[in-house]
């Protein structure tokens, strides 16, 4: 408490933010990571790697006030924000030697990783909250020289949407390739003053998030009036939403992609003018309906993130600030089988067809220009501790969710001006399972090395593990057979000579 009291106040959290902050509090969601894989051309010392890891931290948290702060009361009905004097870098920034990790070519290191990245969903921000920032980085470097490391940055939601964890890497690239070697000869302090910018807006505080009485009535009709039996008939859920503690242990799992059938995947997407966004989530139910039984479940929904940031005064919110500004879409699969005792591979359940019907969805969410929004619903939430709670014993109403934060990015021209390149090749993105929401997370991004990088989390006390690893197992063979397909129909016609 004399903690809380000692920092400056800065604003109350907003509607998503107390969303976020309150299902945090509850422990029914714990965090959100973005990793990348560093390297740089010439040998670098492992003694200078947390010089210069704190003095490029020290700029970043300069330029971001995000990164400065704490909250308060998120046991209450309006948390708020505090902003930190200092940040400790002892107790926010971890060094791992590890001879496996930081080599993105080698698949004993790629296992490793995932691992390390479930134990960080596993962990909360809870420890100290009132004095800690609220994310924390990770140094995964070769125990004897670092010209190799991966940077796994774990933030808590309400500070960060995915789009953050990349405007954070490309920055953190940014600051360490501005750093010579002489800089490393003075070491830097490991507690560093905060931003002395202001923290970020909302999102209503940027954008009006109006409501038709079209898309109200809708809302109040699917979640008060239409039946539990109607709406569940024929849904895979997997299991009820519980509320026992024992089994919200969080399970990852990552799939690469090589940057050939990346390459070959979004070219086959543009020929049958559909997304990569949406042919994957219809990849990905594909690969569900695959491994599960048909005679019981011929229905999936699905909910997948959109970014608000295009909609926000450019004056406050642009491509490169770090802050939470997204909301929702839905999209529901059916699929019911000619013969539901034979089983059927999920190339065959896969069409084109039912990818476009994705990317209307998406593209009708996007044409709204955040009119009649899921976010926009959260003014008539009410309480949102009750709200979570609420839904203990219930069946859950998304089957999975999809997040898809796009391509890193970061300027060649730009690594290839400046005097110490610092370069960033895979990236991984990923967030801990959701007790009250969908069964499985899909996180979707590319990283600047060409490859499609899908995260998978999920609790283990939710859905066996058992089907989990079929449906990866299904989804990276059905993407390799998509583009496989593609390209043999493609070839066909540069066969013939003449029409």
């Amino acid at each position: 408490m004399e903690d809380k009291v000692a920092l400056r106040r800065l604003r109350f959290a907003g509607r998503l933010e107390k969303y976020l902050t309150a299902r945090h509090f509850l422990g029914f969601y714990s965090n959100v990571a973005v990793s990348a894989f560093y390297s740089h051309p010439s040998p670098l010392d492992v003694g200078h790697l947390q010089t210069l890891v704190y003095k490029a931290l020290k700029e970043l948290i300069a330029d971001h006030p995000a990164l400065g702060v704490s909250v308060a009361d998120e046991d209450k009905a309006r948390p708020y924000y505090m902003q930190l004097p200092t940040v400790d870098f002892s107790e926010t920034v971890t060094f791992i030697p590890s001879n496996t990790i930081p080599d993105p070519s080698d698949p004993k290191g790629a296992d490793a990783l995932d691992l390390l990245l479930e134990e960080q969903h596993n962990h909360n921000f809870k420890d100290k909250m009132a004095r800690k920032p609220l994310w924390r980085l990770l140094i995964v470097h070769k125990p004897t020289e670092s010209s190799q490391f991966v940077a796994c940055f774990v933030y808590h939601h309400s500070i960060s949407d995915g789009t953050s964890g990349l405007v954070f890497h490309r920055h953190f690239r940014r600051k360490l390739s501005q750093i010579s070697i002489d800089d490393l000869k003075q070491k830097e302090g490991v507690i560093v003053k905060t931003s002395s910018k202001a923290l970020l807006p909302a999102l209503e505080d940027l954008h009006p998030l109006p409501l038709s009485i079209r898309y109200l009535l809708k809302a109040f009709w699917e979640n008060y009036i239409a039946s539990t039996k109607s709406k569940q008939r024929g849904l895979w859920p997997a299991a009820p939403v519980t509320g026992d503690p024992t089994k919200r242990r969080c399970r990852f799992r990552s799939v690469r992609f090589s940057q050939e059938t990346t390459s070959q995947l979004v070219a086959a997407c543009r020929a049958n003018s559909t997304s990569l966004t949406a042919a994957a989530q219809t990849i990905l139910a594909a690969s569900l309906f695959a491994n599960l039984p048909l005679d019981q479940f011929s229905r999936l929904h699905c909910d997948g993130a959109v970014s608000f940031r295009r909609w926000l005064p450019v004056d406050m919110v642009d491509k490169d600030s770090i802050g939470n500004w997204i909301s929702q879409y839905h999209h529901e699969y059916r699929f019911i089988p000619k013969n539901e005792t034979s089983p059927i591979d999920a190339i065959d359940i896969f069409s084109w067809e039912e990818a476009r019907k994705a990317k209307a969805t998406i593209q009708k969410e996007v044409d709204k220009q955040g009119k009649d929004s899921v976010v926009g619903l959260l003014k008539l939430a009410g309480n949102l501790h009750k709200y979570f709670q609420s839904k203990i014993g219930k069946p859950r109403a998304e089957s999975f969710e999809t997040s898809n934060i796009g391509t890193l990015g970061c300027d060649q021209q730009e690594v290839s001006d400046e005097k110490s390149s610092w370069t960033i090749g895979r990236v991984v993105f990923g967030q801990g399972a959701e007790v009250t929401g969908a069964a499985l997370e899909a996180s979707f991004v590319t990283g600047n090395d060409g490859c499609l990088n899908v995260g998978f989390s999920w609790f283990e006390e939710i859905v066996e593990r058992s089907i989990i690893e079929k449906v990866i197992v299904t989804f990276k063979r059905t993407i390799e057979e998509v583009v496989s397909k593609h390209n043999s129909t493609v070839e066909i016609p540069q066969q013939s000579t003449k029409h």
